[in-house]
């Protein structure tokens, strides 16, 4: 089962986006930058790298949507006491939503603090971190008024 843990380098919630792509693709180069962990190329199938107990493992995006499933499945039929047999999910665009939103404005203010401080964040993965947490909660704040 995906291991649940706090550090931003081995969040894997981003993997919908990696479905079907390779690594080579610029869509794939582009979204890295933003992500709190490292995916590399086998081949040129992205993996997602994640630390486990001290130890470095990589899964494929479609092996984290599946343990997801099975996960929600398995909380589904807790709750309802039923056993679900079949799980289905639709396909399309994995570049719409929320996240999009937020990624969009963390890139804006990247930008516009390397301008005005001459310093360039987009490397630095607390930093991001500190910053995408402030954009979801202004991005909350604003949404809720």
């Amino acid at each position: 089962m995906l291991p649940r843990t706090k550090s931003p380098s081995t969040l894997s919630h981003y993997a919908k986006r990696l479905i079907g792509r390779k690594f080579s693709d610029a869509c794939v180069k582009s979204d890295m930058k933003l992500w709190p962990f490292k995916v590399r190329g086998v081949g040129d199938k992205p993996m997602i790298m994640i630390n486990y107990k001290n130890e470095k493992k990589q899964f494929a995006a479609e092996e984290i949507s599946s343990m997801v499933l099975h996960k929600m499945r398995e909380i589904a039929e807790a709750y309802l006491g039923l056993t679900i047999k079949n799980v289905k999910t639709t396909a399309g665009d994995t570049h719409l939503g929320g996240e999009d939103f937020d990624n969009r404005m963390v890139n804006h203010f990247v930008q516009e603090f390397e301008k005005k401080h001459r310093k360039d964040i987009s490397n630095d993965p607390k930093a991001l971190r500190r910053l995408r947490t402030f954009v979801r909660e202004q991005k909350d704040s604003f949404f809720n008024c």
